[in-house]
C-alpha cells in the first residue's frame, strides 16, 4: 500500500499546447470564465470577484487560467481524494495540495 499525493498547479490549464497566454481584456476573461463554469453571467461575476478578492493584483489570463484549472483538475484531485478516502483505507495518508504558479500568462 501507498499514500496517495494529489495536486495540481494553480494555472494548470496553461501547460495544454494551444491554449492562449497572450493577455486578454476584461470581456474576453468573462467569456472564457463563463465558459469554464457553464455559468451565466451573474455566476461569472461572483466567482471573479472571489478571485479578485483573493489576489488583488491577478492579470485576466492567469484568472481565466485558473478557473479553468480549478474547474477541471481542482475539482477532479478532490474528487479522487474523497473516493480514496470512502474506499476503507483509512491506514494511508491522503495528502492534496496547489502547487501556485506565478505567471503563466505571457507579459503583455
Amino acid at each position: 500500500m501507498f499514500p496517495l499525493l494529489i495536486g495540481s498547479t494553480q494555472t494548470e490549464a496553461g501547460f495544454f499546447p494551444g491554449t492562449p497566454l497572450d493577455p486578454i481584456d476584461e470581456a474576453a476573461m468573462r467569456t472564457r470564465v463563463k465558459q469554464s463554469l457553464r455559468s451565466d453571467d451573474a455566476g461569472a461575476d461572483r466567482v471573479i470577484a472571489a478571485y479578485r478578492k483573493d489576489q488583488p493584483n491577478i492579470t485576466n489570463i492567469d484568472l481565466a487560467l485558473q478557473v479553468a484549472s480549478d474547474m477541471f483538475a481542482w475539482n477532479s484531485s478532490l474528487t479522487e481524494a474523497e473516493r480514496k478516502a470512502a474506499s476503507g483505507e483509512r491506514r494511508l495518508p491522503i495528502c492534496i495540495t496547489s502547487l501556485g504558479v506565478r505567471r503563466c500568462g505571457r507579459e503583455s
